[in-house]
């Protein structure tokens, strides 16, 4: 193989190497689309334009819950100052953030809006973090929004029936009493008189 041909094949290994090393990486300041992380790395969630209708509620985590999981560290415990806030960006234009809680066990990391946007429907557009200076985060796997507050899960298109009250008259029917006076016919029969003029005849 001539020298010219051999350091073609060392470039273009070199070059993969580079491309695959770089799709790995998560560079300060820009989304992280792959799992190391490290200071200054802005993490979004996996799943935006969220809608809030129809979802499942946890009462226990009542609000914008959100979780990241696969957590690994440089060898420091993992705590709440390894995390930045949450920025929440609604499609009404509403921002609220939500914040660390807590644990579960060493790898997945809890956070909390209960303040805003509770009740209604909405849509998470984007949810993003950006890593402290200070963060001993180099690794995660998920993060996504998990519920949202119970006060939004359903439709709240509302319908106020009007109350519709019907009063039945009191149907009274007096039945008129038909009184049949009957004319009594009275006939008096007249009495006819016949005098008879009695003739007397003088004679001369």
């Amino acid at each position: 193989m001539s020298g010219r041909k051999r350091l073609g094949h060392i470039l273009s290994a070199a070059g993969l190497i580079l491309t695959v090393g770089g799709a790995a990486l998560s560079i300060p300041g820009t989304s992280a689309a792959a799992s190391i992380v490290g200071p200054g790395a802005v993490v979004a969630i996996g799943n935006p334009n969220y809608s809030t209708v129809g979802q499942d509620c946890d009462p226990s985590r009542n609000g914008y819950h959100f979780v990241m999981n696969g957590l690994v560290s440089n060898g420091s415990t993992i705590n709440g100052a390894d995390f930045g806030p949450i920025l929440i960006t609604f499609s009404d234009g509403s921002t609220a953030v939500a914040t660390f809680t807590d644990l579960s066990g060493s790898s997945v990391a809890h956070f909390l809006n209960a303040t805003t946007n509770q009740s209604g429907n909405f849509i998470v557009v984007s949810a993003q973090m950006t890593l402290p200076a200070g963060t001993d985060l180099t690794r995660m796997n998920q993060f996504r929004i998990s519920h949202p507050p119970c006060g939004t899960i359903e439709s709240t298109t509302t319908t106020i029936e009007g109350e519709t009250t019907t009063t039945e008259g009191e149907t009274s029917t007096t039945e008129g009493e038909t009184s049949t006076t009957e004319g009594e016919t009275s006939t008096t029969e007249g009495e006819t008189s016949t005098t008879e003029g009695e003739t007397s005849t003088t004679e001369g």
